[in-house]
């Protein structure tokens, strides 16, 4: 089977599409001896759930840590990732220093969790084309210095940008 999106989507119908997919089949597939062709990365669909997944975990991550900064994320040969940065920064309440940490598998389940309140939030996923001075203007305002060093390898204009709702976006 295979998953159709419309070019107009949103993180809860992929979701939950996919999850009913793999439910139906999962419930229903006699146990046979032949050979089940899995997509590939020629799966165009399948490397449009996988991007906007990437999307959906970073959005979840910098809700949960408002210090996270983006770096680079693509989807992959098994699935997606995402490397973040988290600077020392100061607490605003306390005034005490947090220092720099990494992703925890305890944060990883918080992670999670963001992610399925996102996608049962059914935020539409958008695609804006805009000039590298607009990018440039919006990244500036983030204060997102990995997604600039992104944004100059990019030869190529007009600039995507993906937007989940109007809570998050990413080049």
């Amino acid at each position: 089977q295979r998953l159709h999106t419309p070019a107009f989507t949103t993180a809860a119908a992929v979701s939950t599409s996919t999850t009913r997919r793999f439910m139906a089949t999962a419930a229903a597939a006699p146990v046979v001896e032949e050979v089940m062709e899995l997509p590939t990365n020629a799966d165009n669909e399948l490397l449009c759930i996988r991007h906007s997944s990437a999307h959906v975990m970073a959005m979840a991550v910098q809700q949960i840590y408002p210090e996270a900064q983006v770096t680079i994320g693509p989807w992959i040969d098994n699935g997606f990732y995402y490397d973040f940065y988290f600077p020392e920064t100061v607490d605003a309440e306390t005034g005490d220093v947090v220092e720099a940490r990494k992703l925890t598998d305890a944060d990883l389940k918080q992670v999670k969790k963001a992610m399925d309140k996102i996608c049962a939030k059914n935020y539409p996923i958008t695609r804006e084309e805009v000039t590298r001075e607009e990018a440039e203007r919006r990244i500036g305002e983030l204060n997102e210095p990995f997604k600039m060093e992104i944004l100059q390898g990019i030869k190529t204009e007009p600039i995507t940008i993906y937007h989940i709702g109007d809570q998050w976006w990413d080049l």
